[in-house]
């Protein structure tokens, strides 16, 4: 939270928005000359949700759904606060999505272990997949709660809407800002540290030697498995 003086407050804000800027150019640069569609794709997902924000609270304040105080009124009014609280509600989804993802891959992971046991393991299957939905799902979220409240800000002051002070709207940049760091932070993570780690093709610069690794461990779990196909 900010604090309440506002000098402090704004210098805050201006502390973590000049620390989200450099961690998505740092990043967002690296993540450029690998996988250029990665950052395309964030940069689009953003710009469509500040045109999306931006056309839905014109077309509220019109309705007389939102009023010029940037109160919410009537039935519409109260459907869209409950659709913004929620795309605004990273946590519920990170919740949501691992959940997803534990579902689906964790039984296989233990039944995986188990049956090694016995030598008798059965790989998991789509656990690449799952992962890629679940920092895709994560990182669009991640994105879209950063354009919404960055379009919200913007349309706050702009309109002049009661209580929107310097302050408040700084505390919404700062936050989109670092939303937005953090969608940078998730795609980088993977793509370069779980990626290389798993996937990398050069093991004498430490990369993939986790996948050496593993290949030995899944030859040990699937030795019963292996030696009975190749009797026929």
């Amino acid at each position: 939270m900010l604090p309440t003086n506002t000098p402090a407050a704004l210098a805050t804000a201006g502390a973590l928005v000049g620390a989200s800027v450099f961690l998505i150019a740092i990043l967002g640069l690296r993540l450029a000359r690998r996988h250029p569609s990665d950052v395309r794709i964030v940069c689009y997902f953003f710009s469509l949700t500040v045109v999306l924000t931006a056309l839905v609270a014109m077309w509220a304040n019109a309705a007389g759904a939102i009023d010029s105080d940037g109160t919410f009124h009537g039935r519409i009014g109260s459907a869209l606060n409950r659709l913004l609280r929620t795309l605004l509600d990273v946590d519920a989804s990170l919740k949501l999505l691992g959940g997803v993802v534990g579902v689906v891959v964790l039984p296989q992971v233990a039944s995986y272990v188990l049956g090694g046991l016995f030598g008798c393991g059965t790989s998991p299957i789509l656990v690449g997949r799952t992962l890629q939905f679940f920092v895709w799902s994560l990182a669009k979220s991640l994105v879209v709660a950063s354009g919404m409240l960055m379009a919200l800000a913007g349309l706050g002051a702009a309109a002049g809407w009661k209580g929107w002070s310097a302050t408040g709207a700084a505390s919404m940049v700062s936050t989109g800002m670092v939303l937005s760091a953090m969608t940078f932070v998730v795609l980088y993570l993977y793509r370069f540290e779980f990626g290389d780690a798993f996937w990398g093709e050069s093991p004498a610069r430490g990369h993939g030697r986790a996948r050496v690794r593993l290949a030995s461990l899944h030859a040990w779990l699937t030795r019963n498995v292996s030696g009975r196909s190749n009797q026929g």
